[in-house]
């Protein structure tokens, strides 16, 4: 319960902006742990960022996990 209410209370938003290291952002588009609108907000509030969003995907990324990890494997070449 109390892992919970620290996940629900804490907020970094407004920080967001400061981010300045490429960022990859990961999204499972049948995430029903995390909507995938959050991603969404994620790529719009770190500047430069690239969001990838997988539409067979839930929230561990494993129904598509080549694509993840061909997806990460070229950020980090291009970073």
């Amino acid at each position: 319960m109390r892992q919970m209410s620290a996940i629900m209370q804490f907020d970094t938003y407004d920080r967001l902006s400061q981010i300045k290291t490429p960022a990859l952002i990961l999204h499972g588009k049948q995430d029903i742990l995390i909507p995938p609108e959050n991603g969404s907000i994620l790529g719009k509030a770190i500047p430069g960022a690239r969001l990838v969003s997988f539409e067979n995907c839930a929230h561990g990324l494993l129904e598509e996990m080549e694509e993840v990890l061909g997806t990460i494997l070229e950020f980090l070449a291009e970073s």
